[in-house]
């Protein structure tokens, strides 16, 4: 019995302790900036957006391009690797020219380090992200 008691403690403790509050916590920007690539013209988004409970979320909006999501955890030690999804809007911006609303999906390992942070794309072209708190 006292097993399970304790067991049900420390699960309960396990998951309040994944929703706690981090370091990272607040609102934060980051600029991700492509340069021209093969036949794809150069691009610079700008996220808002923030981390909650080690996880960050933001969003970028072009209101010819469409909009790009940039999602993960961050982990203890600022590291990440965080999740850009979307459409592309523009053809001349995307790689091998995708058409309009071919879904969008790189990965960006990143460092955060107090109020600032920088990134990079996982593959495919090359991409720089710096993140700034706010």
């Amino acid at each position: 019995m006292k097993r399970i008691v304790f067991a049900g403690i420390g699960l309960a403790f396990g998951l309040f302790a994944a929703n706690a509050a981090t370091p990272f916590d607040g609102k934060w920007q980051a600029m991700l900036v492509c340069p021209d690539w093969k036949e794809a013209k150069g691009y610079t988004y700008l996220f808002t957006g923030a981390v909650k409970d080690g996880v960050f979320h933001a969003k970028a909006e072009d209101k010819r391009d469409g909009a790009l999501v940039m999602n993960g955890e961050i982990k203890p030690d600022g590291t990440a690797l965080l999740k850009v999804t979307g459409k592309v809007g523009n053809p001349d911006y995307a790689i091998k020219n995708a058409p309009t609303g071919t879904p969008v999906n790189f990965d960006v390992q990143s460092k955060l380090d107090g109020k600032r942070g920088t990134g990079s794309r996982v593959a495919g072209r090359k991409c720089d992200v710096s993140f700034s708190k706010q």
